[in-house]
């Protein structure tokens, strides 16, 4: 893979990070609850100032169906900053998308990014205790450099973690996620 002009820009990104970033970051004496790019996410949020960058790993999916092959290959990225210590903001986006179909007289490769998205994440409780909760509120722009790698509208979703301990070393969660083209709902304060 690394032989791959395709993948050689992800392991520059990755080198120019560590060495301009990573002296600055602030050390973590447990480290972070890590939130896999587009899979459910951690109940707990980074420390005040802190930063993380989360890079998925690259997804791989087949698909077969009437003579054709469809390969799909996807990296999520996602910067998470500790604004304080129960509430953090997120950014995300697919760096890496690609799709090759070969099969019944045609074969193509599309390739580009996918659409952008912001979050915040509030945790709820004081992080160490037997339970901890956060929701996450996120809406995702249609920014994908090809239409069949993202969406027409802006997306809206709210989920919500719950993570209880069961020894010293495991906290198995339960997640909840709504998520759809709809619109955001006004929140009206009346006197």
């Amino acid at each position: 893979m690394s032989a791959d002009p395709r993948w050689n820009w992800f392991r520059q990104l990755g080198i120019a990070a560590t060495i301009l970033l990573g002296p600055a970051t602030p050390a973590l004496a447990d480290g972070p609850a890590f939130d896999r790019p587009g899979i459910a996410f951690a109940p707990s949020t980074l420390p005040a100032r802190a930063w993380a960058w989360e890079q998925g790993l690259p997804d791989f999916q087949q698909d077969r169906a009437d003579g054709v092959t469809e390969d799909a290959y996807l990296a999520n990225t996602r910067l998470r900053l500790g604004v304080t210590d129960r509430f953090e903001v997120q950014v995300a986006v697919p760096l890496f998308m690609e799709v090759d179909s070969q099969g019944s007289g045609r074969a193509f490769r599309k390739s580009g990014t996918g659409d952008f998205s912001i979050a915040a994440k509030f945790a709820f409780g004081p992080g160490d205790g037997p339970v901890e909760m956060a929701v996450l509120a996120a809406v995702s722009f249609p920014t994908a450099t090809r239409r069949e790698f993202g969406s027409d509208s802006e997306l809206y979703s709210l989920g919500a973690t719950v993570a209880h301990a069961v020894g010293d070393t495991q906290s198995p969660p339960v997640d909840a996620e709504v998520a759809g083209p709809f619109a955001p709902v006004p929140i009206i304060l009346r006197r």
